[in-house]
C-alpha cells in the first residue's frame, strides 16, 4: 500500500544507528569517570563539558532503547508507553541541545560580565545553571505525555506526527528554533565584546607610545636626529 512504502525500513538504519550509538556511550562514560576521579579537573569549564557528556549519553541511551522497542519488542503496543518513549526521545534531544546553551550562556559570563559580576563565573552559579537547565530539560517534552499525539504504529519510532500542526511547531520552536537563536545571539555579543576589546587595548596601546615618546625627550631627540638624517 501506499503508507507502507512510504515508511521508513529501520532494519537496516537502527543497528547502524545503535552501533554509533554504542561508541559514543563508551566515549562519554570514559570522559566523565576521568573527570570525576581527577580532582584537578573539577573546574567550571569541564562541568559543562560533563553535562554536555551526560546530555549524549542520555540521548545515545534513549534511542537505542528506542530501537530495542521498535525491532525486538514488537508485543508492547500499548499507546501510553509510547508516549513515554517519545518523551523521554524528545528529552534526551531537548537536552544535547541545551546543553551547549549553557555552555554559550558559560562563555558570555566569563567574557561580557566577568569584570562587574565576578560571582557569575563561580561553581556554585554554573550547578545553579545546570540545574535550571535540566528542569527546563524535563518540563519542555511534558506535551508528549500530556497529550493524545503520540500513539503506537507498527514499525515507526514513537515521535508526534505531522498531522498534529500545533504539537509539531511546538516541537521546531522549543527544541530547535529557540535554542539555536540564543545560541547565535550570545555568540554575536561575545563577538563584539572581543572585537572592541581589541580595539580599546590597541587604541590604549598606541596612545601610551604616542604619550612616552611627547614625554621622553631623548626618544623624541633620537628620532628628530633620524628624520633629518632621511632628509
Amino acid at each position: 500500500s501506499e503508507i507502507s512504502s512510504n515508511r521508513t525500513d529501520y532494519s537496516i538504519i537502527a543497528p547502524i544507528s545503535m552501533i554509533f550509538a554504542g561508541t559514543s556511550i563508551i566515549i562519554t562514560s570514559f570522559i566523565l569517570i576521568i573527570v570525576l576521579l581527577k580532582k584537578q579537573l573539577h573546574t567550571v569549564t569541564r562541568l559543562l563539558i560533563c553535562n554536555t557528556c551526560l546530555a549524549s549519553l542520555l540521548y545515545c541511551i534513549v534511542q537505542c532503547i528506542n530501537y530495542i522497542y521498535l525491532l525486538l519488542i514488537a508485543s508492547d503496543k500499548s499507546d501510553q508507553s509510547c508516549r513515554w518513549r517519545g518523551y523521554f526521545g524528545y528529552m534526551s534531544i531537548v537536552a544535547f541541545i541545551y546543553s551547549y546553551v549553557l555552555q554559550v550562556i558559560s562563555r558570555l559570563f566569563f567574557i561580557v560580565f566577568y569584570t562587574k559580576y565576578r560571582w557569575l563565573i563561580t561553581y556554585r552559579i554554573h550547578s545553579y545553571l545546570i540545574i535550571f537547565g535540566w528542569t527546563i530539560i524535563f518540563i519542555l517534552p511534558l506535551p508528549a505525555v500530556l497529550t493524545n499525539n503520540i500513539y503506537f504504529r507498527k514499525g515507526e519510532l514513537c515521535w508526534v506526527t505531522k498531522e498534529y500542526t500545533l504539537h509539531s511547531y511546538y516541537i521546531i520552536i522549543a527544541y530547535y528554533l529557540i535554542p539555536i537563536l540564543l545560541i547565535i545571539i550570545m555568540n554575536i555579543i561575545i563577538f563584539i565584546r572581543i572585537y572592541l576589546s581589541v580595539i580599546s587595548v590597541t587604541f590604549a596601546v598606541t596612545m601610551e607610545k604616542l604619550v612616552l615618546i611627547y614625554l621622553d625627550r631623548e626618544i623624541r631627540t633620537l628620532l628628530k636626529y633620524y628624520f633629518y638624517q632621511k632628509n
